[in-house]
Formats: C-alpha cells, sequence, structure tokens
C-alpha cells in the first residue's frame, strides 16, 4: 500500500476514534444518522443538539446548520463585552440563536427570518427552549436597500432575495439594522442562509 494510502486510512481512524470517545461527537453521529438518511423538505420533531430540543422542517439542512455552529464552532468569536449585541441574519429554525446563548447566556439578540415557514419553526424551537429572553424576532429580511424587497422562500433554508424579480416569491418588508445602531453592518453572511 503506498504512503499516501497509508496515512489516509490512519487519519480516518483517528477521526472515527475521536467520534467514539467524545460524547458530543458521538451526539452528532447520532445526529448525521438521524438527519441525513431522510429526504429534504419532510418535517422532523424533537431532534436533540446539546441541551436544545428543534422540530425542522428539513433535516438535512438542520444537520448542516448544527455541524457548522456546534461541532465545527465556525461563527464563534471572542466579546470583551459579556452582553454583546448579535444581529442573526437568517437565523433559520434557531440554530445559531441556540449557539450564541450558550456561549453568551446574556446576549441581546436580534434574530430576523423573512421565510413564514421557517419563522413559526424558529420562534417555536426559541420558545420550547426558554431562549426568548433578550432575544427580539422579526419576520422580514435584513437588506441595503430602503424599499420591499421580493424574498422566494423554499421552506428550509434555501431561500434568497430576488435581483431581477421573474416571478414567484412574495413582497417582504426589509429592516435596516444600520439606521437602528449607526454604522454599516457585513452582510456576507445572508447569502450563504446565515
Amino acid at each position: 500500500m503506498p504512503k499516501r494510502g497509508l496515512y489516509d486510512m490512519f487519519s480516518k481512524l483517528a477521526r472515527a476514534w475521536k467520534y467514539l470517545t467524545s460524547p458530543q461527537k458521538r451526539q452528532f453521529l447520532v445526529l448525521r444518522w438521524q438527519c441525513l438518511r431522510r429526504k429534504r423538505f419532510i418535517p422532523l420533531q424533537n431532534l436533540r443538539v446539546n441541551r436544545f430540543s428543534f422540530d425542522v422542517p428539513d433535516a438535512p439542512s438542520f444537520y448542516w446548520q448544527c455541524k457548522e455552529f456546534f461541532d465545527r464552532r465556525a461563527y464563534d468569536f471572542q466579546s470583551a463585552n459579556t452582553i454583546p449585541v448579535i444581529y442573526d441574519c437568517g437565523a433559520n429554525v434557531g440554530v445559531s440563536v441556540a449557539y450564541f446563548k450558550s456561549r453568551y447566556p446574556s446576549a441581546k439578540i436580534r434574530a430576523f427570518e423573512p421565510d413564514p415557514v421557517v419563522y413559526d419553526y424558529l420562534s417555536r424551537n426559541l420558545k420550547r427552549n426558554n431562549l426568548l429572553e433578550d432575544v427580539m424576532l422579526y419576520r422580514a429580511a435584513v437588506w441595503l436597500h430602503d424599499a420591499t424587497i421580493s424574498f422566494s422562500p423554499d421552506g428550509a433554508d434555501g431561500g434568497r432575495v430576488n435581483y431581477m424579480k421573474v416571478g414567484g416569491g412574495y413582497r417582504c418588508a426589509e429592516y435596516r439594522p444600520q439606521a437602528a445602531i449607526g454604522f454599516r453592518i457585513s452582510y456576507r453572511f445572508f447569502e450563504n442562509g446565515y
């Protein structure tokens, strides 16, 4: 067997060992099995991640959100302020809010979700997990213009703003947080659904 092949094999074994010996990693293996074997856009109830429980409209997209936030900690940040203000532009079903509240329990979070179906999941999940303290929910899109925008929901994590309206979608209220807080906000996560 070539050296590269041996390295790949041992690398996979080391990752598997880490997943089997860590309770949190085992939880992600179970979550992966629960979510990724399902077809898209089929609701699933009572999925557990850490101490949180979620109902979701689309299990595969939920798994990848949990992986990004809780396992990879891709959105982790350090704050000198123990009560940061967090604008969650595209809060989806609430995984991001749960993660930020677990990191900063006193954080003030403004969570935006324009998709009406997903917004209902968001509000139910946050209420169920007692995460509504210091959290304000908005069924609105965050955008750059002073006008109503056209948004096409997909009922999961793929909703998008229609730059050139061709048909479908609906008109959506827009919220401009930079006017409320006095500085420009980075919108780089909007297109990724976060």
